[in-house]
């Protein structure tokens, strides 16, 4: 009798045992699934791109997938919609193929009018989650991060700056007063001759607009370029921004200093333009020659100037 009261005994506190283990490996689950989501959450698209790994990842396997899909049908697509949901997955492994799969799932070709359009942010998780690594990709989740992270799409097109956030300290203006229109950094053909990368900002203005220092600094290059005509160079330490097609650049000359929103120069048309605009590019280097930094290797300098400044401010 005394056995079998033991035995019962024993069953009963193995069976509590067993559910208490079960309870809190289960609580362990949630505990670690909410701090992987805090995780995701804590990081930003924009903390990733200034890392020298997160810039190559960008540059080898994301910026290309882009490039694609502008260059096939002319529509820029967002760099959270494709590099957020490797966030809530796995963000060490990646596969150009499946890259480029995503990037296509942001637009939708028409077939009748043979043009591309961008699809809805609903369309393109109907389609993302039918992708097997995915489909246990929470909406919300993955809608609300890309909204917090839209800032980051303003690169989509450039490198990221080591000293970006020491440049986000220099007081800034833009290089107009008004800004009109303006064509974004990207692949463009305006002479029929085929997509060529454009590293700066087209700003749309009339011959003779005032063209202001964008920040204090020292003009480092001040003079003529077959294909950026006019051209003067403002650096402000490794900051450097280069203002293209001037009919009349500034009298002051190399190492002489500017103020910011002082008058440099007034637009126009001079050098390869089919038209009058201010051609404004921003690059990052360490050097003693802008001019050679911010032209012969602008591929290796240039950054979308939309990381400082905001063209869109009416």
């Amino acid at each position: 009798m005394e056995r079998l009261l033991l035995k019962k005994l024993y069953t009963a506190i193995s069976m509590i045992s067993a559910f208490i283990f079960v309870f809190l490996f289960l609580i362990m689950i949630l505990l670690g699934s909410t701090s992987a989501a805090g995780s995701a959450n804590a990081i930003t698209l924009q903390n990733i791109l200034s890392s020298d790994e997160g810039n190559q990842v960008y540059t080898d396997y994301f910026r290309p997938a882009i490039d694609e899909v502008y260059t096939k049908s002319n529509i820029m697509i967002e760099l959270s919609w494709i590099m957020t949901p490797y966030l809530y997955t796995d963000f060490n492994k990646f596969d150009k193929e499946e890259i480029s799969k995503i990037a296509w799932l942001c637009v939708e070709k028409d077939k009748e009018k043979e043009k591309y359009s961008k699809r809805t942010f609903d369309e393109y998780f109907r389609d993302l989650i039918k992708i097997e690594k995915f489909k246990n990709l929470e909406k919300d989740d993955l809608y609300k991060f890309i909204s917090e992270n839209e800032q980051s799409n303003a690169i989509y097109y450039g490198n990221v700056p080591n000293k970006i956030n020491d440049f986000k300290k220099i007081k800034i203006t833009l290089p107009v007063e008004n800004v009109p229109n303006y064509y974004d950094v990207g692949m463009y053909d305006p002479f029929n001759t085929g997509m060529h990368m454009h590293y700066g900002i087209d700003i749309s203005v009339p011959t003779g607009t005032k063209l202001l220092a964008t920040f204090d600094g020292v003009i480092t290059y001040n003079g003529y370029d077959a294909v950026g005509g006019n051209m003067v160079i403002i650096s402000h330490g490794e900051l450097h921004v280069l203002y293209a097609h001037l009919r009349e650049p500034t009298k002051k000359g190399v190492n002489e200093k500017v103020k910011i929103g002082e008058v440099i120069g007034y637009s126009g048309a001079t050098g390869k333009v089919t038209g009058a605009h201010l051609h404004f590019q921003a690059c990052a280097a360490k050097t003693n020659n802008p001019y050679d930094s911010c032209v012969a290797h602008q591929a290796e300098t240039f950054f979308n100037p939309k990381l400082l400044w905001n063209f869109d401010k009416k």
